[in-house]
């Protein structure tokens, strides 16, 4: 009965092991977004850790710009943000969801980011756009 009970249990095992590398098989990311590039080829063997693609996140999209220090004390975290599309000059409105504290040492500038809804991807990663922030003084 011992023998039969062990053997039940190391299936049991085995089955487990083989449940878990089975789930190792699929290549899954931590968010949902889209899938910008490929570079994983078909049958390949794939190492851990190594780069099989790129996925980007685009809504909601994060604007990145740059406060000059003469203004960075008028920036508030979850100010009111506009932005203009160089592209196609349509404005977008968000929020500042990040201000850097420490300035870049070869511009003088603290890094800021915008949150702006983007459902309809209509904005893409790396476009250029032009930034005002509320503040209680002025636009920055």
């Amino acid at each position: 009965m011992r023998t039969a009970v062990a053997g039940f249990e190391a299936a049991r095992a085995a089955v487990a092991g083989a449940e878990a590398e089975l789930d190792r098989l699929m290549i899954r990311a931590p968010f949902a977004g889209l899938l910008e590039s490929d570079t994983a080829e078909f049958d390949a063997l794939m190492l851990s850790g190594s780069l099989c693609g790129t996925i980007i996140h685009l809504d909601p999209i994060k604007l990145v710009g740059f406060v000059p220090e003469t203004r960075v004390n008028w920036v508030k975290l979850g100010a009111m943000a506009q932005a203009r599309l160089a592209a196609v000059g349509a404005v977008v409105s968000g929020r500042v969801t990040f201000l850097s504290r420490s300035a870049d040492p070869e511009t003088r500038t603290f890094s800021t980011e915008i949150e702006v809804p983007n459902c309809y991807l209509a904005i893409r990663e790396g476009q250029t756009v032009e930034t005002l922030i509320a503040s209680d003084r002025a636009k920055v």
